[in-house]
């Protein structure tokens, strides 16, 4: 059986938005994790990590290990894997997963803390209207407004 067909928009929704709530609280480039603040990704991977009851991010990072989607243990990666990929899909326009295409868009020299944060908004949007996440427009580094 498929690890993610029994992933709600639910448990996505709420993951988007505790990570995003990670991001705004502090946001950090060409890192996942400083301190308190965190990149795209890395606000997920704490999302995750507070549902897992885990508040060290001292082990591998979740996002960075080989071939992370096919070593998914629990549900919440699981709802962590969907909500990267409604991520993504939000920067990308794309469905397919790379996340390159998050850490690009967070690190890119124009990105600013409010393009991230814009990006968050779709997909929760987006999620939250229970849309599909593919056709979506992409998201240019500099133009949050």
């Amino acid at each position: 059986m498929n690890k993610f067909t029994n992933v709600t928009h639910k448990e996505v929704l709420d993951m988007l938005i505790s990570a995003r709530g990670f991001v705004e609280s502090g946001w950090v480039k060409g890192t996942m994790h400083s301190g308190h603040s965190h990149c795209s990704l890395g606000g997920i991977e704490a999302a995750m990590r507070k549902a897992l009851h885990k508040n060290t991010f001292a082990d591998q990072n979740f996002f960075t290990m080989p071939h992370f989607k096919a070593s998914l243990s629990n549900r919440q990666e699981a709802v962590a894997f969907e909500a990267a990929l409604r991520l993504n899909a939000a920067i990308s326009g794309q469905k397919k997963f790379h996340y390159g295409n998050i850490v690009s868009f967070n690190d890119d020299p124009k990105t600013t803390k409010a393009d991230v944060l814009k990006a968050f908004d779709v997909a929760i949007s987006r999620t939250r209207n229970r849309r599909p996440y593919i056709n979506a427009k992409r998201l240019v580094p500099g133009k949050a407004a």
